[in-house]
């Protein structure tokens, strides 16, 4: 298999125009054994930056497991834990090949015991491995300067001796889009449910759920979108009130499923199916009112940018 060349398409991801230094993070399924390569295409797969290793960046990790670990286990005795971080994804091969992806939710640098948000599926003996697959490269400004709409990053690595490529595709924007699902607003609007962090999860303030729910209004919206003007997408809208309701909805849907207590009510199952109602009403409401802005995204501020209309959703 050799030299066999493998295409995995990522989501796209928000670049704003004419600022460099901005990080394209890419992670494929095993660890490259060199830096990768990466170049920038034009929508029509036209090179603008010739592929190369320069302001690509290896994540460090690459260690093994040093005491065994049991399937059941929430847990991994390492070499090193050096470089290992809060909440990342880790993949873990026994000698017997078999994978499995670990997300960190501890660092023990005493012990170099990391604890893990799940069980171990497989045993790992000492000769297993514990490596990231992560890189990034970094923007220049020769990138962003022209950068248009689709166009978009390409990696090259060679993993287990064969190439992979690995593209990450732009939405060029003037102004990003952030997510209104911060930990003081969900504290000032929900602060009972805080309290209600699983074990597991302590500390972290429920940072995969909102996350998760952040992601599912950027799909929703994108799904509306399909078929409508190209320019209709996530990265031309704010957060004004309206949105802030849907996605405090979205993250309720999503507590509840996890077992958090949001309405009080006895009947879990009546209070989730009623949160998710509440949250196809906002989800409904702010698709309906959606307006999009600078539909030519050209290259300077239009008027319209600088003095936006008044709208539901505005970028």
């Amino acid at each position: 298999m050799g030299g066999c060349s493998v295409t995995k398409r990522n989501q796209h991801v928000e670049v704003i125009k004419g600022v460099s230094g901005q990080k394209i993070y890419f992670q494929l399924e095993g660890r490259p054994s060199a830096t990768p390569t990466v170049e920038i295409k034009d929508e029509n797969g036209n090179t603008i930056t010739a592929a190369a290793s320069t302001n690509v960046t290896q994540n460090t990790v690459n260690t093994t497991v040093s005491s065994a670990g049991s399937v059941g286990d929430k847990s991994l005795t390492l070499a090193s834990v050096t470089g290992i971080e809060f909440r990342k994804t880790y993949l873990v091969t026994n000698s017997a090949l078999q994978k499995e992806w670990v997300r960190v939710l501890g660092v023990n640098s005493s012990t170099k015991a990391v604890t893990l948000d799940e069980k171990l599926e497989f045993a790992h003996d000492t000769s297993a491995t514990f490596v990231s697959t992560e890189f990034y490269y970094t923007l220049q400004s020769g990138d962003v300067d022209t950068l248009e709409e689709m166009w978009r990053a390409r990696a090259s690595a060679t993993v287990g001796g064969e190439t992979v490529i690995d593209e990450v595709r732009f939405d060029v924007v003037l102004t990003p889009i952030h997510s209104p699902l911060t930990v003081e607003f969900v504290k000032k609007r929900r602060p009972d449910i805080m309290r209600q962090e699983h074990d597991s999860t302590l500390g972290t303030d429920y940072a995969d759920l909102r996350e998760a729910a952040w992601d599912n209004i950027l799909s929703a919206i994108r799904v509306h979108c399909a078929g409508m003007h190209e320019e209709g997408r996530p990265a031309l809208i704010r957060t004004p009130e309206d949105l802030d309701s849907w996605a405090l909805a979205e993250l309720d849907a999503l507590l509840s499923d996890n077992k958090v207590d949001i309405l009080g009510w006895d009947d879990r199952q009546a209070e989730s199916e009623e949160l998710k109602n509440r949250r196809n009403a906002a989800r409904q409401h702010t698709l309906s009112s959606i307006r999009w802005m600078d539909f030519d995204q050209g290259d300077s501020r239009q008027d319209d940018e600088v003095q936006p209309r008044r709208a539901d959703l505005v970028r």
